[in-house]
């Protein structure tokens, strides 16, 4: 398992979390709009307020996404840290050393019982 996929959960929140506020705070605009625009009916004074509580639960939505996240980063650095230097690292592994001496004729002649 990586990283990745522990962090994966508390990545999609944010993710809808950022979707949400960009969708209420292009619905606050809108509304701030109609107000200025001359529509102080108490219908559109009504809707920027929803819009603005809107707003500002889907801010706090954001700002609780992106803590979880940073806790699971920091929980999942902390277990990282934790892992003895023995485990981390994996030694390269070098090919035993051999000494080849004399010629193969002579090997051969070597290598043979008598």
């Amino acid at each position: 398992m990586g990283p990745d996929l522990h962090l994966h959960p508390a990545l999609e929140r944010l993710a809808r979390a950022v979707a949400r506020q960009q969708d209420a705070e292009r619905a606050l605009v809108a509304a701030a709009l109609r107000v200025s625009g001359g529509a102080r009916t108490p219908v559109a004074l009504r809707a920027l307020q929803r819009c603005e509580v809107l707003e500002r639960r889907s801010r706090l939505h954001v700002e609780l996404a992106r803590g979880a996240l940073a806790r699971g980063r920091a929980t999942l650095l902390d277990d990282q840290r934790r892992v003895p230097a023995v485990f981390r690292r994996v030694p390269p592994r070098a090919a035993a050393a051999m000494e080849v001496l004399g010629t193969p004729s002579s090997r051969d002649r070597e290598a043979r019982p008598a």
